[in-house]
């Protein structure tokens, strides 16, 4: 980021009224603006006028000019191009939505939109062709277009021009931490356009369910999993249904309980990931910055001893008052109960140093491995998420209760490296046995009986809702 600031920070004169000037007008003349917002050059222009490189009165008139002209060349290509500029090339990769926002917004609100519009990236690039395309009157547009390409781009460069003197100070503070925040804010929005995607397509998912399920190894293993479970249980009737639901489980839990064994041996070996651990501690700790550490002190509170038993016993109260049966309380309690204990055991059992001081915001006592917070965090809420997905009858809600809970254990584990109080692998470590523990009480919960006696003690209303889910 700072090679990029310096490499645009270092122009003067002529050129940046040449670049602030073209990505002004190419904004909605050429739709750039729908990938490249010009904002950001005005405000770096501005800058550089804060710095004395240009002149501040013609940066203003050129972002002024430049910026009502390429309006008016967008409501031309729109007024000319109509319905077929919308099915053409161009047309097709702006894409569907983003078209119905900026119709959505013109037709609610008239002439204002083209004013209004000027503020957020995506219209201020379409409504000037939208307008063209429904046959605004032109003086109407102008208007409006005059008003807001002036409002815009002054306002934005006397941001960067104020800016400029303290702007050393905001790049110091980004390059500390905005690689941290980059790469969480990527996958956090992967994990929320994947969770989009799925809970906006059901049925896509359920037609991959059944392609997997018609598959010929899988027709084997499930054929091969219902005769044993129907020998071992002596239930034939109700196993086949669940079988390869059992044998998934089976696996995933082999593989994590492999996972944790490994990361174990690593960390008494100290080879393999454990190499990991002190570098990535390192790399936190040289990139810690005020505001994010506040936040992640936050996020780690949420897995402590005093949020994480409290929102425990509020899961399950909830549970009680809404099923009328005290199974699915006693269920929270349990996954509580048994990942303490895990904790407890692993932690004296192996004995490990937590980091040294340096490493750490702040010291806290007691053994390293594994993390509690990561532990008890993906034992916990994964248990109530599970519960909380099957009270409700919305695929869309399932979807988004699933993603929300694996961020927020991610970032709750996260907190804990960049507090420096716990080794990357003690995370890895809590999260593979954590969710061995989760596979295990929930088989429990399943396969006990528990579920059937809560069916027939619930309300009338949840009854439905958990048979359908």
């Amino acid at each position: 980021m700072t090679h990029v600031l310096d490499s645009l920070l270092s122009l003067s004169g002529v050129p940046v009224y040449a670049v602030v000037g073209s990505l002004a007008f190419m904004e909605a003349a050429l739709f750039v603006g729908l990938v490249l917002p010009g904002e950001t050059a005005l405000f770096l222009g501005g800058v550089l006028a804060g710095q004395g490189r240009v002149s501040l009165v013609v940066l203003l008139a050129v972002a002024v000019l430049a910026a009502v002209a390429g309006d008016s060349v967008g409501y031309e290509v729109g007024r000319r191009g109509g319905p077929a500029l919308k099915a053409s090339r161009l047309g097709r990769m702006v894409g569907e939505q983003r078209w119905a926002r900026g119709e959505d917004h013109l037709a609610r609100r008239g002439g204002s939109a083209v004013l209004l519009g000027r503020w957020v990236g995506v219209l201020r690039a379409l409504v000037p062709a939208v307008a063209g395309m429904s046959r605004m009157p032109y003086r109407r547009f102008l208007a409006y277009n005059a008003a807001g390409g002036t409002l815009w781009p002054v306002t934005v460069v006397l941001l960067g021009y104020f800016a400029g003197a303290s702007f050393r100070k905001v790049e110091a503070y980004l390059g500390r931490a905005s690689l941290l925040l980059l790469v969480v804010l990527v996958a956090v929005a992967t994990v929320v356009a994947v969770a989009r995607y799925l809970a906006r397509h059901p049925d896509r998912v359920a037609a991959a369910g059944r392609r997997v399920r018609s598959a010929a190894a899988v027709r084997w293993t499930e054929g091969v999993a219902a005769s044993v479970l129907a020998r071992v249980s002596r239930r034939a009737g109700a196993v086949p249904a669940f079988s390869l639901g059992v044998v998934a489980a089976l696996v995933a839990a082999a593989v994590l309980a492999m996972g944790f064994a490994e990361v174990l041996d690593n960390v008494l070996d100290g080879n393999g990931v454990a190499l990991l651990d002190r570098p990535v501690l390192e790399w936190l700790a040289a990139h810690r910055d005020d505001e994010v550490t506040v936040a992640m002190q936050a996020l780690t509170a949420v897995g402590g001893p005093v949020l994480l038993p409290l929102l425990a016993l509020a899961g399950a109260g909830v549970l009680r008052w809404r099923t009328g049966s005290w199974a699915p309380a006693g269920l929270v309690v349990l996954t509580a109960a048994g990942s303490g204990a895990i904790t407890l055991a692993g932690k004296h059992l192996v004995g490990r140093a937590r980091p040294a001081m340096e490493l750490a915001v702040a010291g806290e006592g007691g053994f390293s491995f594994p993390s509690g917070h990561s532990l008890n965090s993906l034992a916990i809420i994964g248990v109530l998420a599970v519960l909380a997905a099957r009270a409700t009858l919305s695929w869309s809600r399932r979807v988004w209760i699933g993603a929300g809970t694996g961020v927020l254990v991610a970032l709750i584990g996260l907190s804990r490296l960049y507090l420096g109080v716990h080794w990357l692998t003690d995370v890895l470590a809590a999260w593979l046995v954590g969710g061995v523990w989760l596979i295990a009480v929930l088989g429990l919960w399943r396969y006990s009986g528990m579920r059937d006696r809560v069916r027939g003690e619930m309300p009338d209303r949840v009854h439905g809702e958990m048979r359908e889910a």
